[in-house]
């Protein structure tokens, strides 16, 4: 099953059929376009310079492995330059889920 996620809420991913011989829960997780941010680093108002999809492993959803990707921004600041905005779910340990990393560390 995939899952979109974005500020209009969750749904069922346009193009998803379900998965069930692949045992994944995908989510996915999209931005709206446009719009001004803040700089990761200085906090300084920027431009969304363009995105990098990028994938962590959560925690599993009852017997089947959940993966979410996200379309994530990238700002441009005129003093640091290009930068991918920071996930609320990701941990310093790339490609896992804070809540994966806790889980594992116990």
């Amino acid at each position: 099953m995939e899952l979109e996620i974005d500020d209009r809420g969750p749904r069922r991913h346009p193009g998803a059929g379900p998965m069930p011989l692949m045992g994944i829960v995908h989510v996915r997780v999209s931005h709206s376009l446009g719009g001004k941010v803040r700089c990761p680093q200085c906090g300084a108002s920027c431009v969304r310079h363009d995105h990098l999809e990028r994938s962590w492993r959560h925690l599993d959803t009852m017997q089947f492995a959940t993966l979410i990707t996200a379309a994530v921004p990238r700002v441009k600041c005129d003093e640091h330059g290009i930068h991918p905005l920071p996930v609320p779910w990701e941990e310093e340990s790339a490609g896992f889920t804070d809540d994966n990393v806790r889980e594992l560390g116990d």
